[in-house]
């Protein structure tokens, strides 16, 4: 039979030659210069030839000579696909290398000085030279409540020269948890209680990296992806002692917390517990009957209950807090016996005449009695005065009053009164209950009497016992004389008693305004002027129309506990819109066994009144859903008033999303749906600019131990509310009306999702690519011209304010990186020593240490541009761009007042010879009452957006002319245009050819600002035709729209301690963009 062979034969030739062989055995032969071979299928020979040759090891048993030069062999598979033998061949020729593949086949190399495998990016040199590490990446699984050890980490790396692989490094800055590198090259990861969140089964993952290598320099890095499974958590529960007065039978309600999430089940032990039920699912917890103080019936007879309550999850585990329930008495008036009867501690001005008062049987002895005075601050006893002589009287009742200086130390203070036997007769206190720590009242409580001196009345008055053993005032001081309670008569109690529900009625106001009226109901806040009290949930009328709450105005602090009864006697009033009582008397009745029932609340609201029929009450306003979560989206009166704004979901401008010309029922349809979701959280404090927080919790290692936040906190662990922070629980409290808004008054701390909170921060801007980037910055008012000495000035008002505005703006622009920086709100004062972009300038070359930055002049002159008080400008960095020219555009015709900021622009050049313009503006803003075509005509963009759409027009026509005479079209348009994605101005420019960069690589979810809780972009980047193709992305990097402006520079509302100069967040209103660039390269982005 005969044979026949198809043997293909190529030449290269003296160039660098591309050659494709087939797929029969071919011969190639490279020839001159770096050539690039790939042989085909079959048992082909190749020879590279003279020079740096590339070869394709494909298919077949292929023999390969490299010949002179550097020769490389290429493999597509990794360099475990093949089994590689080195030997070097008889006397001093080449080394010759065999690689065999899965299949069997084998190429044959000699003279070749490389192999690289294209699957691992790996190339192995043949010349004796040490190679490289090849770090593979690993996997790992790890419990969440135990320590793991990492080994075999190096067992999948690679070293083609057979090295022993040590790890010596790690890399935890993206690791949840801890992890420390053993001497054996191990690693030992704990997650540290970070995954305890987890139930049982359910897993995450976090990573770490590690650095290996071979011990002859070559390193490598791989990283390790840990799957963390949870496991069942145990709850918590802390409780603390508590006092009830005898006759009642409600202790406290048992609130456990397991981060797994089960639900708890409550029971209780020890000594006592027997005299006690708990509510198995809620954890309330009373005496099974009422307590008898003068008959106690604990185990040791001392009125101090001791129990166990253990909280246990669905797991089986549990945790037990030992608690104390001490029972205090409830006073009844002495007779026939020595009492205090009388007491003045506190006037308007300097303290004048306090005395205390005894009183009793005319005649009696007082030798060897004392009354023992008592500082809440602690519980200890500082005074004791003895008392003598007999009680001086007439009708049967004496009186003996001590001057007692100095009885006014800060709330609470307590008054025993002892007899000669060493007894306390009785320990009173005001302005709160006390324990005393020594004397003859050590471990006792004392009793409040319910009324205090509030140091703004006059001299003259006291606080008197009555008849029945209940105390009034203050009222005309009786010293020495029988008690006068009918100063302030109040007024006839109406008949009945009046439910809350028919007073608050079903409309806007109360048919009972100027009717006086009796109200018994529960206490379920206590506010700095008042308290507001529910019906219980027993009287409650059944109509959802007619609020069961409502506020009991007193003047000042009243002296009442939340879930006491109260008997409230006074007149109806709305104050500004809002119900309530002013009260001209009210009663304590004692503690009741629940607070009502709250409201339950959900976003959005379907009606501007829906919130009028739980005024005054307790509500609940529930999480919303997985697509739309209740969420912060304004923290602008957080500050000022301790107020922030929570929706259901993030809300966006309205025309940031739709054309308020072709698409206005939209436009419409949105803003309506935004208003009728959206609430107002409030911390129930009227002074401004409050320094805590006790309903925005932190959870940070800066807390400083109480819990909320604080001035005390230290923020550079984070600890902050941001927009977009997520709620996790409940919103508990109560619905007040104030300022023409309905307000949330928290009750107690949100639960907050730190992961959308202090953890969504962003540590640096994304990465945006490109060889040169480019930034626009607000600067928020940079005046070098204080607000003290210049009315007119905007910024800060003292230089500590200028300090630390400077301090921000530093650590902000610092981090951006960018090469060529546009920023606005600069003052508009010239370019001189001092000026504002200067000294800004100067800042960042100190912080730098070195001058790497300078700032354009557009002038030429150094003169001002303009007229208004802000201006636009440029900073570049010398190592990365030169100025070619640079000019304005300003946009005022004569005779005319500016308003838009003129446009202030520079040709750059960077070290490769490309050229780009960059135009940074201030539009006209859309505040103030414009005019014709300039006014607001309601359709979502505001005033004077002809002005700011005849600026964008008037701008691209510029660029256009060329005006630097550069022949280079790129022009990059940024700023704030004081337009949102989808108004007009923006348009305008699209229209001109301009891409926007914000809508095509970011989309729908573009903002840069928060204005009324609504995200929205002002701050643009638009790139001409010929530059979008060069533009490797962009970003908006979060750092002040979304942060309160509390961690701001300014101290006019709020405390400098909450700045921390070494962040960058808040510092400013606007967050920066950062734009990529690759000049002289054309990219097909891919658009959003």
């Amino acid at each position: 039979m005969k044979k026949s062979f198809k043997i293909g034969l190529f030449f290269g030739g003296f160039g660098p030659d591309v050659i494709d062989g087939t797929a029969n055995s071919d011969v190639i032969f490279g020839g001159f210069g770096n050539d690039r071979i790939n042989s085909g299928a079959g048992h082909d020979r190749v020879f590279g030839g003279f020079g740096d040759d590339t070869i394709l090891g494909a298919a077949g048993s292929d023999t390969i000579f490299g010949g002179a030069g550097t020769d490389t062999a290429i493999y597509e598979g990794g360099v475990d696909d093949y089994a590689i033998s080195v030997k070097p061949v008889r006397g001093s020729g080449p080394t010759q290398v065999q690689v065999s593949d899965a299949s069997g086949d084998t190429d044959t190399l000699r003279s070749i000085e490389q192999l690289y495998f294209a699957a691992d990016d790996y190339t192995a040199d043949l010349t004796g030279q040490n190679n490289a590490v090849l770090a593979r990446d690993d996997v790992a699984a790890a419990a969440a409540d135990m320590a793991t050890v990492l080994a075999g980490l190096s067992d999948n790396d690679f070293d083609f020269d057979g090295d022993t692989l040590q790890i010596t490094a790690i890399d935890t800055s993206a690791l949840t948890g801890t992890a420390t590198l053993n001497p054996d090259g191990t690693i030992s990861y704990d997650a540290a209680g970070a995954f305890d969140d987890l139930a049982e089964g359910e897993v995450a993952t976090t990573t770490l990296s590690y650095t290996v290598t071979d011990g002859r320099g070559s390193v490598d890095t791989a990283t390790v992806t840990i799957t963390v499974t949870g496991v069942n958590d145990a709850p918590t529960l802390d409780l603390s002692d508590v006092m009830v007065f005898e006759n009642s039978t409600t202790v406290l309600t048992a609130v456990g917390a397991d981060v797994d999430g089960d639900a708890l089940t409550y029971s209780i032990s020890g000594a006592d517990a027997a005299l006690f039920v708990i509510d198995p699912a809620t954890g309330a917890l009373a005496f099974a009957e009422e307590p008898d103080f003068e008959a106690p019936s604990d185990l040791d007879g001392d009125n101090v209950y001791q129990i166990a309550v253990t909280a246990t999850d669905t797991g089986g585990l549990s945790a037990t807090s030992d608690i104390a329930v001490t029972v205090a008495d409830v006073d009844d008036a002495p007779q026939n016996s020595v009492f205090v009867s009388e007491i003045h501690y506190d006037n308007a001005g300097a303290d004048t005449g306090e005395f205390i008062e005894v009183a009793g049987t005319a005649g009696a002895d007082l030798t060897g009695w004392s009354l023992v005075l008592y500082n809440g601050n602690g519980g200890a006893s500082y005074d004791t005065i003895s008392l003598d002589g007999a009680l001086s009287g007439t009708s049967g009742q004496g009186y003996l009053s001590v001057n007692a200086t100095g009885i006014q130390n800060g709330a609470p203070d307590g008054i025993a009164l002892v007899a000669p036997d060493g007894t306390v007769i009785e320990f009173l206190s005001y302005e709160g209950t006390m324990t005393a720590t020594n004397g003859p009242a050590a471990g006792l409580t004392s009793i409040d009497i319910g009324v205090t001196e509030n140091g703004s009345d006059e001299a003259g008055l006291s606080l008197q016992r009555l008849e029945d053993g209940t105390w009034t005032g203050p009222i005309t001081a009786t010293r020495d004389a029988a008690n006068e309670a009918e100063i302030d008569t109040p007024p006839p109690l109406p008949d009945g008693t009046t439910l809350i529900s028919t007073i608050q009625g079903s409309g806007s106001a109360s048919a009972y305004v100027g009717q006086t009226v009796s109200v018994t109901a529960v206490v379920t806040m206590v506010a700095e002027n008042g308290f507001y009290m529910q019906e219980e949930d027993s009287d409650a009328d059944g109509n959802a129309a007619t609020s069961e709450g409502i506020f009991v105005f007193t003047g000042d602090t009243p002296n009442v506990t939340v879930s006491y009864g109260v008997t409230v006697v006074g007149e109806v009033a709305e104050y500004f819109n809002a119900t309530q009582i002013n009260a001209q008397t009210f009663e304590i009745i004692g503690p009741l066994v629940d607070l009502p029932t709250a409201a339950g609340l959900s976003l959005p609201f379907a009606t501007d009144d829906a919130l009028e029929s739980v005024e005054g009450m307790r509500v609940s306003l529930d999480i919303g859903t997985d697509d739309a979560p209740l969420q912060v989206i304004e923290t602008f009166e957080l500050g000022r008033y301790g107020e922030i704004v929570v929706s259901e979901g993030a809300q966006y401008q309205p025309t940031q999303l739709y054309d308020a010309q072709t698409q206005a029922a939209d436009v419409d349809a949105l803003q309506e749906a935004n208003a009728a979701n959206r609430l107002t959280i409030d911390d129930g404090v009227a002074a401004q600019n409050p320094t805590e927080f006790a309903y925005i919790p932190n959870t940070t290692d800066g807390d400083n131990g109480n819990g909320y936040l604080d001035i005390g906190d230290d923020l550079s662990a984070g600890g902050t509310l941001r927009i977009g922070a997520e709620i996790t629980a409940p919103i508990t409290g109560v619905m007040s009306y104030n300022f023409g808004e309905y307000k949330l008054i928290a009750d107690g701390p949100l639960q907050i999702d730190e992961a959308t909170n202090t953890d969504a921060r962003e540590a640096a801007p994304a990465d945006v690519g490109g060889t040169l980037q480019v930034a626009s910055v607000n600067t928020l008012n940079y005046f070098t011209t204080l607000g003290q000495d210049d009315s007119n000035a905007r910024g800060a008002d003292t230089a500590e304010d200028f300090a630390r505005q400077t301090d921000k703006l530093v650590t902000a622009i610092t981090a951006l990186d960018a090469d060529i920086i546009g920023l606005q709100e600069l003052e508009n004062n010239g370019f001189s020593d001092g000026s504002a972009i200067a000294t800004l300038v100067d800042a960042l070359n100190t912080r730098a240490g070195a001058d790497i930055y300078a700032f354009v002049d557009p002038t030429g002159t150094g003169g001002e541009i303009g007229t208004d008080a802000i201006t636009t400008g440029l900073i570049y960095r010398v190592d990365a761009v030169s100025v070619v020219n640079a000019g304005i555009l300003d946009y005022t015709p004569e005779g005319e007042s500016q308003l838009n900021r003129p446009t202030v622009a520079a040709l750059f050049e960077d070290a490769n010879g490309e050229q780009i313009t960059i135009a940074v503006n201030h539009f006209k803003s859309k505040g103030g009452s414009g005019t014709g075509d300039d006014a607001d005509l309601g359709d979502g963009q505001g005033a004077y957006n002809a002005t700011r759409t005849e600026a964008a027009i008037q701008l691209t026509e510029w660029l256009a002319s060329d005006p630097f005479g550069s022949g280079d079209s790129d022009y990059l348009i940024i700023g704030d245009l004081n337009a949102y994605g989808q108004e007009d101005p923006v348009q305008a420019i699209e229209d001109a050819g301009y891409t926007s960069m914000l809508s095509s690589l970011i989309g729908e979810d573009a903002f840069s600002y928060t204005f009324d809780g609504q995200r929205g972009a002002l701050d643009q980047a638009l790139a001409s035709s010929s530059l979008t193709g060069q533009v490797t992305g962009i970003t908006e990097w979060h750092i002040n729209s979304l942060e309160p402006n509390i961690l701001g520079y300014s101290s006019e509302f709020t405390d400098p301690a909450w700045f921390n100069a070494d962040d960058p967040y808040s510092a400013s209103d606007h967050d920066p963009l950062l734009i990529g660039l690759d000049l002289g390269n054309y990219l097909n982005l891919e658009v959003a």
